[in-house]
């Protein structure tokens, strides 16, 4: 099935933002966009702190989406930060309400947890890959404040070069 066959559409008296037809779409442009690493969504010029671009596509609720280059672990990401805070509810309620717009719109992909150093994920992939050499991948990340930091919640759509570690347990 093409990625975007496999989006939701939105549900008749599904709660506000849990399933909103303009993220949806945001995210499955996104999606859409990764067979070509992302390059489809660059515009201006890359940062000067680390190669990204300004994503011509914004998630809905985000207060930035850049594109990531190629790196040693992935053929390129697009990355939006959906919330910041120092204080830690304002942080993890973000994350709730994020995941289940994430969830509502990825109907059919694995999903599966993790977390490390003060960072908890939810990631998601489809059910099958186009390829074996390639992975895409969703997170829904969580960094957690600390002292002199603000926490955050970002969504990461990415695709994985081989070996990177899969979805751990079915949905």
């Amino acid at each position: 099935a093409a990625i975007s066959e496999i989006f939701a559409a939105p549900a008749a008296g599904a709660p506000a933002g849990r399933n909103d037809p303009k993220f949806c779409a945001a995210l499955q442009q996104i999606v859409d966009a990764a067979d070509g690493d992302f390059a489809s969504r660059r515009t201006g010029e890359p940062s000067k702190m680390m190669p990204s671009w300004e994503s011509t596509v914004a998630l809905p609720g985000s207060s930035t989406c850049r594109v990531a280059d190629k790196d040693p672990v992935s053929f390129g990401s697009v990355f939006c930060v959906m919330a910041e805070s120092a204080d830690k509810a304002v942080v993890e309620a973000a994350q709730t309400a994020t995941t289940d717009q994430v969830s509502a719109c990825l109907i059919g992909w694995k999903s599966g947890t993790g977390e490390q150093l003060g960072t908890r994920w939810l990631e998601f992939e489809p059910a099958t890959q186009k390829s074996s050499n390639r992975s895409l991948q969703v997170h829904v990340r969580l960094t957690e404040p600390v002292e002199n930091a603000r926490g955050s919640v970002t969504i990461d759509v990415a695709v994985k070069r081989p070996g990177s570690k899969p979805v751990s347990s079915p949905n």
